[in-house]
């Protein structure tokens, strides 16, 4: 709005500077409209509305220390004003002084119960004191009384999320996008709905829409990527894994995706690189050490590999897979009784590993210690008793069994291990 000039000997009444101050304010000079209330007040000292109007100036310009005397003082004058009451439940959200605001915005609904942003307001701050019932109790009354106040839904369907009613959830997101559909918050939210049922398609559509409308949106173009992985559409989910990295290189979980995905597709350097990235945001991270050993070991480099598991057992002396690789090595350079320590230790840590079990049973029988061996290639076959991967622990029975001369259980598991595709011309 063009600013008009106004001859100032027109201006005779307190009243005639309050309209004044209110112009200025409506065409968003907030410094100018202040100069006029500032002229009303000092004409009449109890002007409510100029002290009221005064503070919205204040805060329009952002210097919240000096609206919060007028609102006070419009108070003073006026116990019932319900807006200046409101408006410093605003100013203390931005002081993130969450009481303080409680105490206005419930000051302002004892005067007027169907304000439905102070509603909303006191449902937003439960939300975030993780107070979920409280905050959907003040989003339901808010909805009551503007059912069309779309950031009402989505903030309860975030509010049933959190409380884990997914399917509530959904129908608010769902509502939002109903009342407006450039919410893009709510077509994120929604996808993320889709992608914890697993419903990875739909999960992928809402992302992208989200992603139309905010096409810097992290959080989308992120969990867009990881819906594509989740189906094996790994080219997609490598551009959109690069596109998080050039909005944010920080997220280092893109790296660790990444690194999955090219691990995957057997592009192991690629991995390595991911992997080692990973591991420069997150230097504690047992697991991003456990990726870099893994991908020297297919890289054919087991010494480098050896090296980052024994770091991902200085961070976690208790991580399985690296306790079984770690004894894996050993076994392969013919070291079986440092291999059993290590897996030893991960069978007493996890019983059921397949891998562990497995790998003791080798140590064992290299160790002449017939009797445990048994022991561990019975677990195995116990717990995968027809997987062809490691028929081999039949084989290995049947040859422990026919050095003791037990000839009925060495032909058994020789036969079992034939069965499940075993060539023993290859042991």
């Amino acid at each position: 709005m063009e600013e008009k000039n106004f001859p100032e000997e027109n201006l005779t009444s307190a009243n005639d500077y309050f309209e004044r101050g209110n112009y200025y304010d409506k065409i968003g000079n907030s410094a100018e409209a202040i100069t006029y209330f500032d002229k009303a007040i000092e004409l009449d000292p109890n002007f409510d509305e100029a002290y009221y109007n005064r503070g919205v100036s204040y805060v329009n310009l952002n210097d919240f220390d000096k609206a919060i005397p007028d609102f006070n003082k419009t108070i003073e004058i006026n116990p019932n004003f319900a807006l200046a009451y409101y408006n410093l439940g605003v100013i203390y959200v931005n002081k993130q002084n969450s009481d303080k605001a409680i105490e206005f915005f419930n000051k302002t609904i004892e005067i007027n119960p169907e304000h439905p942003l102070a509603l909303y307001n006191l449902g937003v701050i439960y939300l975030n004191l993780q107070e979920f019932e409280q905050a959907i109790d003040f989003f339901n009354k808010s909805i009551n009384v503007d059912p069309e106040y779309t950031d009402s839904y989505y903030n309860r369907g975030l509010a049933y999320q959190n409380l884990g009613d997914s399917e509530k959830a959904l129908q608010d997101y769902v509502k939002t996008i109903e009342l407006d559909s450039n919410y893009a918050n709510a077509y994120t939210c929604i996808g993320n709905y889709y992608i914890s049922v697993g419903k990875f398609e739909k999960a992928i559509e809402n992302y992208k829409k989200a992603i139309e409308l905010v096409p810097d949106d992290v959080h989308a173009t992120f969990n867009l990527a990881l819906s594509y992985q989740n189906l094996q559409y790994y080219e997609d989910a490598i551009k959109n894994f690069e596109k998080v990295i050039e909005l944010n290189p920080e997220i280092s979980l893109a790296y660790l995706s990444l690194g999955n995905i090219y691990a995957a597709l057997k592009e192991y350097q690629k991995a390595l690189t991911c992997y080692e990235k990973f591991v420069e945001f997150n230097p504690e991270d047992d697991d991003g050490y456990y990726n870099i050993g893994l991908m020297y070991y297919y890289l054919g480099d087991p010494t480098k590999s050896l090296k980052y598991y024994q770091k991902v057992l200085e961070i976690n002396p208790n991580h399985v897979n690296a306790l079984n690789n770690v004894g894996n090595y050993y076994n392969s350079i013919s070291r079986y009784a440092k291999a059993q320590t290590y897996l030893e230790k991960a069978v007493k840590i996890n019983p059921d590993d397949v891998n562990a079990n497995f790998n003791l049973g080798l140590s064992n029988q290299h160790l002449h210690d017939y009797t445990t061996a048994i022991k561990n290639f019975e677990k195995v076959i116990e717990l995968v008793p027809d997987d062809p991967e490691f028929a081999s622990a039949y084989y290995l029975l049947g040859f422990i069994h026919q050095i003791l001369g037990n000839t009925k259980k060495s032909k058994d598991n020789f036969r079992k291990a034939k069965e499940l595709g075993f060539d023993t011309l290859h042991v």
